[in-house]
C-alpha cells in the first residue's frame, strides 16, 4: 500500500514538474514534442526484446499518435494563453471524460452508475 502511494505521488510531482516546464518555456510546442521524444526512449529496449508490434495494430498505433500529436498542440496553445492553474485541470480532467464518453458511445462499454 505504501509502494503503491509513493508511486501515485511521484508520479503527480512528475507531471506536474513537466506542465510547469512546458508553461515557462520560450516555445512551448518545442517543449512539449521534446517531452514526448525523451518519454519514448526507455522504451526502445522493449522494443528489441518484445519485437515489433503486428501490422494489424499500426492503425491504432496511428491513431494513437495523431491524438497525442493533437493533445501536445492542444496543451501547448492552452499554456501560451491561459494560466497553469486553469490550463492544467483542464488538461489532466479532459482526458478521463473523453475516454469515459467515447467507451461508452464507441465500443457500447457502459459507465457504471455514480456512487455517492
Amino acid at each position: 500500500m505504501l509502494a503503491a502511494t509513493a508511486a501515485v505521488l511521484a508520479s503527480a510531482v512528475l507531471h506536474a514538474g513537466w506542465n510547469l516546464l512546458v508553461k515557462r518555456s520560450s516555445d512551448r510546442l518545442i517543449a512539449v514534442w521534446a517531452q514526448f521524444a525523451i518519454a519514448a526512449v526507455p522504451f526502445l529496449p522493449v522494443l528489441v526484446v518484445t519485437g515489433v508490434p503486428e501490422p494489424a495494430t499500426y492503425p491504432f498505433i496511428a491513431l494513437s499518435a495523431v491524438l497525442q500529436g493533437a493533445y501536445g498542440v492542444a496543451l501547448a496553445r492552452a499554456y501560451q494563453v491561459g494560466d497553469l492553474s486553469v490550463a492544467y485541470p483542464v488538461a489532466r480532467g479532459v482526458s478521463p471524460l473523453l475516454t469515459s464518453v467515447g467507451g461508452a458511445m464507441l465500443l457500447a462499454d457502459p459507465l457504471p452508475p455514480a456512487v455517492g
